[in-house]
């Protein structure tokens, strides 16, 4: 490569930082083998255009219950003269993508768009390869993408059901529960979840073994309002079939695992709480999975049974207050909370 090319890359560059600072831009660089190379960092709309060049994060992530910041990225890199979509998942969990060809002009691809791709743990390749259909002609192309953690092709399949979220001797009150009058789990995401009425700083187990693959615990303040609604602290754990369970509200600093731990059916993940959109001290427990909607890439909620010894496995009753120990009955009465 001579000097004339290096500085050429050297401007390109430069000017790509700017436009990563600024949130997005447009400008036309010659590049060898590349005539008259076009591309728009369109980090504020989703969407890049591009021919040449590379967008570190331009995509969105829809995963609803966000917390510290999931480290995957997907971006567009020249390679052999092509362009590769590259996916980087550096963390525990797969990851979801779904990619949507917008625009093209002379474009050929070793794949169908749009599509949707499971990015496993750990993992770094390319999802799609684009390049020119006919080589005397500029490259062009405008896609959109988002992603969510998780497995689209999970298939939940519990092998010996859930156990309670609490320690053994200790009752607690359904507040919201399928079934029952849903005042806040009205949306497809928390069709199935449960509120599980408890006070402030009871100790949360895990239902099911699994891996801790999120998490948050920096947040102290809870209320109905809709500006706390990504302000739960939790802690999410993929299991063996793909899906994933979410213990949410729970109390600042309250979270006793840390990222990748391994944890074992009955084990201590953290202490309860009421951060985030709450009326009050309760653990929020959902197990979900992604799924393609007519809106793209959404998290859909999954229902449950939980299991007690000397009893067939069941839903839990909104109103009921459910003891943990053998042999207990499943359907109670007590107080309920919204």
């Amino acid at each position: 490569m001579n000097s004339s090319c290096h500085e050429k890359i050297a401007i390109y560059l430069m000017l790509a930082a700017c436009c990563l600072v600024l949130g997005g831009c447009a400008f036309n660089l010659p590049f060898s083998g590349f005539s008259e190379s076009r591309v728009r960092l369109g980090l504020l709309t989703n969407r890049i255009d591009t021919s040449f060049g590379d967008s570190p994060k331009a995509v969105k992530d829809v995963t609803d219950v966000q917390g510290r910041g999931y480290d995957f990225v997907f971006y567009p890199i020249a390679e052999d003269g092509q362009i590769c979509l590259t996916a980087h998942n550096r963390r525990e969990a797969p990851v979801t993508v779904s990619v949507e060809m917008t625009r093209e002009d002379n474009v050929a691809t070793d794949r169908s768009f749009p599509f949707e791709y499971v990015v496993p743990p750990n993992t770094k390749l390319c999802i799609a390869r684009i390049h020119r259909l006919y080589k005397d002609r500029d490259l062009g192309f405008q896609y959109s993408s988002s992603w969510m953690i998780g497995d689209l092709n999970a298939r939940h399949n519990p092998q010996g059901g859930y156990r309670l979220p609490w320690q053994r001797g200790e009752s607690y009150p359904v507040g919201q529960a399928y079934g029952g009058p849903l005042t806040t789990h009205t949306d497809r995401s928390s069709q199935y979840a449960i509120d599980f009425s408890m006070p402030l700083g009871t100790t949360v187990l895990a239902a099911r073994s699994g891996t801790v693959v999120n998490l948050e615990d920096s947040f102290g303040v809870g209320a109905i309002d809709k500006v706390y609604a990504d302000k739960a602290n939790f802690v999410d754990v993929l299991h063996n079939d793909g899906t994933i369970a979410t213990y949410a509200h729970l109390a600042e600093h309250g979270v006793k695992v840390r990222l990748g731990q391994m944890v074992s059916v009955g084990e201590k993940l953290g202490i309860s709480g009421s951060s985030g959109f709450s009326s009050g001290p309760h653990l929020h427990f959902v197990v979900w999975r992604p799924e393609k909607g007519w809106k793209g890439l959404e998290q859909v909620s999954l229902p449950v049974d939980f299991c007690m010894e000397g009893l067939p496995c069941a839903p839990v009753i909104y109103g009921a207050t459910i003891p943990n120990r053998p042999g207990a009955a499943k359907i109670g009465t007590g107080t309920t909370s919204p």
